[in-house]
């Protein structure tokens, strides 16, 4: 009986082990899953903006009242506290935009005598842009000349100028930027051009918003006043967050190289700005026995570090990703302050969930996914190979230090040029090959070279010696723009690839998340998924014709060409298209009442002028229309005029193993506030 109790089951006796492990397995997550905590909120977030049509009021109230319920009784359960989570971001979500309610002009006023009050300046290097609050209280964007607007016009002044207004300008493709959505949630509900002279009419400083904009605006002017043109662009963006002015070029090199992340003021600027200043302050202090025999001296140096940051994002316009990073390294040198470790996860999961909460559209913006995801990956490979590399710095002497060194910087570039790139190739169709190579070099020279000699500047601006600091910081600058534009020559560097479908991206984000946050074996349940992301990845379709939203322009692509009508090869709209197609090579069709396209083995009609519809019904498999089409044309497998442009917005036309297939701006963004039909 005892041999038979020993031999039979040996099976079952596997049972309890893998059970065994699976327990353990369990227990080891239980510790990171609070860390998901943002994860759902921006699941209720997403849910909003994936809807077709706008809820009423009263859901996101029900759903915000449900959500606080639930997280009220949830106990030990962690599901009804991500459905708690999901209901409540959710209900932020829809409340922002119920609270905003933005008005959005629909239709083009003709130029009229207008008074306006400037809400924000941006000196560009085309002309110059302007927020105004016009008299019934709407706000829009508008440009002017750069000669027509006087340098001392500041925030808070009043304009009278003729002002021709024009709705916000709907996505360029389905599925493409939306103007629109960002600008609703900017309280901007229009865009316009300013006509002819201006009459300024300044007024006193009301409150402390006003106030701060006109010292940037005075600060952005020394810098420009100080610098060579071209290197006080890239400080402007550096110290006040005004990128306006820079070159379309150098813009262009920086991007290409990988390096365009150092242009907005993000998490490297301001956690540098926090480290040189509690590096600094802490060997000051350090020479004081006096403090440091009873308060440790980085201790005592995080609370004027505090306020270091928070006057640079003042200064840096407050804007969402500022925020995000002043939220970031706040709570790191909280952590400092009362003795805990300031680089955790926790702190990563503590600030996606104040962003969130104060702007839950920031969840949709490249810079917020692309910033957390690397600080995510940072400190999760950080906490991996933290114990390896003080070992290596323990070892002993200079050498060890430089490799470990060496070894930190290699890996936090290779780290944060993979969590980046999913998102750079879904929102610019760019992966930056170089990017990891270009980074090396260039995150050193910011942090050794070029942001502290900004910190420099601006303090001798206010003692009244800025000479030495400027001089070094156009040095360094310099520097950086000769790496992007090195970089940007090699060959494939400005490389296009096809937009990463949203599904795709979904599948490569929540995997990478897993993977990274993982306690156990069961991170590579995150792999696999990122895995099968990348492999859906490789079926994105390129669309064969695009129409414009309106129904005025037209674009075909053709032998590795996009062939447009309606508008100029040079455009915005035109470029846009041709990443699409996958092609820079961009031309106009040079045709009469009718063009008619071979590509990918169909026939695509343009009909320019009502004449040329008979002809382009009977040999056409696509129809596009610059004119009403009045008459039925059964030939052609789809046919689209003027009057479906304006009902379904920008239409891409694609070619599947099922035939052709539509896809609309509408099916993308349906029926919401901030979409102008």
């Amino acid at each position: 009986m005892h041999e038979t109790f020993r031999l039979a089951p040996r099976s079952f006796a596997a049972k309890p082990r893998l059970i065994g492990r699976l327990q353990d397995w369990l227990t080891a997550e239980a510790v990171r899953l609070p860390l998901l905590g943002p994860l759902w909120l921006a699941a209720g977030i997403g849910g909003y903006f994936a809807l077709a049509w706008e809820p009423e009021p009263w859901v996101s109230v029900v759903c915000g009242g449900l959500g606080l319920c639930l997280l009220a009784a949830r106990g030990r359960l962690m599901g009804v506290t991500a459905l708690a989570l999901m209901l409540l971001g959710f209900a932020l979500a829809a409340g922002r935009s119920h609270w905003l309610a933005t008005p959005m002009l629909s239709r083009t006023l003709a130029a009229e005598s207008r008074i306006m009050e400037v809400v924000q300046i941006d000196r560009l290097s085309y002309g110059t842009r302007l927020v105004v609050r016009l008299a019934d209280g709407m706000q829009a964007r508008v440009t002017a000349p750069i000669e027509a607007v006087p340098p001392v016009v500041t925030v808070g002044d009043r304009l009278s100028a003729r002002l021709r207004l024009s709705p916000v300008a709907a996505p360029f493709a389905p599925g493409g930027y939306d103007l629109q959505r960002h600008l609703y949630f900017q309280g901007i509900g229009a865009t316009g051009w300013i006509e002819g002279t201006i009459s300024h009419d300044p007024q006193p400083v009301t409150g402390w918003r006003v106030g701060l904009e006109r010292f940037r605006a005075r600060l952005q002017q020394a810098v420009h006043g100080a610098l060579p043109e071209r290197e006080a662009a890239i400080a402007a963006a550096l110290i006040v967050g005004e990128q306006g002015a820079i070159a379309d070029s150098d813009a262009r090199a920086m991007r290409v190289s990988g390096l365009s992340h150092l242009l907005s003021i993000s998490g490297l600027h301001i956690g540098l700005v926090a480290w040189i200043f509690l590096g600094g302050l802490s060997l000051v202090l350090s020479a004081i026995p006096a403090l440091v025999l009873r308060w440790p001296a980085r201790k005592l140096a995080a609370y004027p570090a505090l306020l270091a940051i928070l006057g640079y994002s003042l200064l840096a316009g407050w804007d969402i990703p500022v925020q995000r990073s002043f939220l970031m390294y706040a709570l790191v040198l909280l952590a400092l302050m009362v003795n805990r470790d300031p680089w955790s996860l926790r702190s990563v999961a503590l600030a996606a969930f104040a962003v969130l909460i104060l702007t839950p559209e920031a969840l949709l913006s490249p810079g917020f996914q692309m910033s957390f995801a690397a600080v995510l990956v940072l400190i999760a490979g950080w906490e991996r190979v933290q114990p390896r590399l003080l070992a290596l710095r323990e070892a002993g002497g200079w050498p060890f230090m430089v490799a470990s060194w060496l070894v930190g910087m290699v890996a936090s570039s290779l780290l944060a040029t993979l969590a980046t790139t999913p998102f750079a190739v879904h929102h610019f169709q760019q992966p930056a090959p170089y990017g990891i190579l270009a980074n090396m070099i260039a995150i050193p020279l910011s942090g050794i070279v070029i942001m502290p000699a900004a910190v420099l500047a601006v303090l001798g601006m206010a003692a009244g010696w800025p000479e030495p600091g400027f001089a070094l910081l156009g040095w360094g600058i310099d520097l950086l723009l000769s790496l992007a534009d090195g970089v940007a020559e090699l060959p494939g560097a400005n490389l296009l690839v096809p937009a990463l479908p949203t599904g795709a991206l979904l599948l490569i984000a929540l995997g990478g998340i897993w993977l990274v946050l993982s306690a156990s074996v069961l991170r590579w349940i995150g792999l696999a998924a990122a895995v099968v992301g990348l492999i859906l990845s490789f079926w994105t379709p390129v669309p064969v014709a695009m129409v414009s939203a309106g129904g005025r322009a037209v674009g075909l692509a053709a032998e590795g060409r996009l062939l447009v009508a309606g508008l100029g090869g040079g455009s915005i709209q035109a470029r846009a298209w041709g990443e699409r197609v996958l092609t820079r090579d961009i031309g106009a069709m040079n045709c009469g009442a009718l063009c008619l396209l071979k590509t990918d083995g169909l026939t695509v009609a343009l009909v320019r002028e009502a004449r040329g519809v008979a002809e382009a019904c009977r040999s056409a498999d696509i129809l596009l229309t610059l004119v009403p089409l009045r008459l039925p044309c059964p030939g052609p497998a789809i046919v689209r005029d003027v009057y479906d442009a304006e009902r379904e917005g920008a239409v891409a036309i694609y070619r599947s193993a099922d035939g052709l297939r539509i896809d609309s701006d509408r099916d993308h963004r349906g029926q919401r506030p901030w979409v102008v039909r």
